[in-house]
């Protein structure tokens, strides 16, 4: 039995060496870098609305002062990458899909991949615009729209100043930073914390989550408002002058400022609740 696990074991390493040889051949271990840069513009007269889908390079969507659309993939890949990786901008109607084609990227051994694809938009509001990622951060400032859509998953999602009709954002384990944000708003995640900070609550919002922390800063004391928290185990604090309490527990609060104010719903599992 010992001659055969040595047998077994000889054989083992024998594999692995040839196996590392193989990618070692194949420029498995190299670290070597290029820059990649593509481009592309849109006239955006005719564009409605912005799709965009990606899977671990980072979305930034920010205003320009030109006419049209600017799209821009950026950033550093492994040589081996340099040929399979392609921005890819796609017309139907009034809408426009943003998204990166990767070719037979799988390879053995050490990969590289650091890019942002970076969107500017001319200002003017859209209908719609969103953002779909796995990995990847999403960052969007200054752009108005009916309707915003933000999904990622390990991905952190950044907003500020935007003007919308309504905001969705769902994460899993990455956070919510999102600032003076108009609009109503609904934000779903897990694990992620979700932080607002606004000038003033003047719009419905609800707020789920698992694990992941709720935190709101109010600039400005609301004239109207209804509240409505429910934790598990998550415990909830409240910290706003004039607000007539229902229920003021441990893990419920419900109450309310004023007459016909915007709804705040926020719920969690193990999360906690700070309103300020």
């Amino acid at each position: 039995m010992g001659k055969f696990i040595r047998i077994a074991l000889l054989v083992l390493i024998v594999g692995v060496a040839g196996s590392l040889f193989t990618i070692y051949q194949a420029d498995g271990f190299s670290f070597k870098t290029v820059k990649i840069n593509d481009q592309k513009t849109v006239k955006a007269s005719g564009i409605d609305s912005i799709e965009v889908d990606t899977s671990s390079i980072d979305v930034n969507i920010v205003p320009t002062k030109g006419k049209d659309i600017r799209i821009e993939l950026d950033g550093k890949v492994s040589e081996k990458l340099k040929d399979k990786i392609r921005l890819r901008v796609h017309e139907n109607g009034d809408t426009i899909k943003i998204d990166i084609e990767e070719r037979n990227s799988f390879k053995f051994g050490v990969t590289i991949k650091s890019l942002d694809l970076t969107v500017q938009v001319p200002e003017k509001r859209f209908e719609n615009i969103t953002v779909d990622t796995s990995s990847g951060d999403i960052e969007v400032e200054d752009v108005e729209a009916d309707g915003f859509h933000f999904s990622a998953s390990s991905g952190d999602v950044t907003a500020s100043n935007l003007k919308a009709a309504s905001i969705s954002i769902d994460t899993s384990s990455g956070d919510m930073v999102l600032n003076d944000l108009q609009g109503s708003l609904q934000g779903e995640a897990s694990s992620g914390r979700i932080m607002l900070d606004t000038k003033k609550i003047t719009d419905d919002i609800e707020f789920n989550t698992s694990s992941g922390n709720v935190e709101i800063e109010s600039a400005v004391q609301p004239d109207a408002l209804i509240l409505e928290f429910d934790g598990s185990s998550g415990e909830g604090n409240v910290d706003l002058k004039g607000m007539d309490y229902k229920v003021k527990e441990e893990h419920e609060i419900r109450g309310s400022i004023g007459k016909n104010g915007p709804k705040l719903i926020v719920n969690t599992s193990s999360g906690d609740f700070d309103l300020n």
